[in-house]
């Protein structure tokens, strides 16, 4: 299957995609203030043996910015996989992209071939060391602007790993740089599970792979080590030398790692 892009109408918001390969579908959903070139070692290379759609999330990338109505990422989701006729798909989160990936099992659990969460937060739990972070990072960019925010975000402990490889530094870097920073001084209006996540992981029935970088902070490792004992057909990989983007920071073993998952289903 030829490589294709296009959008896709969610009641009147536009959400980006591209889609290359063939065979069963994964789908790729990037970070916050990321967008789906993160996966740019991923996409081309995963789609020799699979159908790869990564898609911007609402508020991301190319996608249009929320309207100030609440809405569901996991309907976000949903309403892709219907327009590129896909009726069930392994999926593949990273960080607020593993948050999204874990909802969708619940909301829609017939939909989930197999649920791969790499150094991947979760709805109900609550990243207090990020979280103090991000306040800062919304404070700067609400008074002295979005430029400044970036500034402060680029430098948070999260990316340190990946800051000393300049080549990936730069990738980031240009993300960051065309992000619109809405986050930064916008309240995103999207639906929360309830019960959260965080309380419901026994409910989910896909098989799951929960990937983490060696170096990423220890809330992220305190949330693999949640996932795995609460989701049953679960099991986790620590990816040595890296931190939180531990798909571009090592990105053959981190491709080599999701293929041995995705062989042995």
């Amino acid at each position: 299957m030829a490589r294709q892009e296009g959008f896709v109408n969610v009641d009147g918001v536009r959400i980006y995609y591209e889609s290359s390969g063939s065979g069963h579908p994964i789908i790729l959903i990037h970070g916050f203030a990321l967008d789906l070139r993160m996966w740019d070692d991923q996409f081309d290379h995963f789609s020799k043996w699979y159908r790869v759609i990564r898609y911007d999330v609402r508020g991301y990338g190319k996608s249009d910015l929320p309207q100030g109505e609440t809405y569901s990422r996991s309907d976000d989701l949903k309403s892709l996989m219907k327009h590129v006729n896909i009726s069930t798909s392994h999926i593949l989160g990273l960080s607020m992209g593993g948050t999204i990936a874990t909802d969708f099992a619940l909301d829609y659990p017939k939909m989930v071939s197999s649920l791969i969460l790499a150094d991947a937060a979760i709805g109900g739990y609550q990243l207090e060391e990020l979280g103090r972070s991000l306040e800062s990072v919304y404070e700067v960019a609400i008074e002295s602007g979005v430029d400044g925010g970036k500034e402060l975000f680029s430098n948070l402990d999260l990316f340190k790993p990946a800051s000393k490889k300049p080549d990936l530094a730069h990738k980031l870097m240009k993300m960051l740089n065309d992000y619109s920073g809405w986050h930064f001084i916008n309240d995103d209006s999207y639906s929360q599970l309830d019960p959260p996540t965080i309380d419901r992981l026994n409910e989910i029935t896909a098989p799951t792979l929960v990937i983490l970088g060696e170096f990423d902070s220890t809330e992220f490792h305190e949330i693999g080590n949640l996932l795995i004992e609460g989701i049953p057909n679960a099991r986790k990989i620590v990816l040595p030398s890296v931190g939180h983007i531990s798909n571009m920071e090592s990105p053959e073993s981190f491709n080599e790692i999701v293929l041995e998952f995705l062989e042995g289903l």
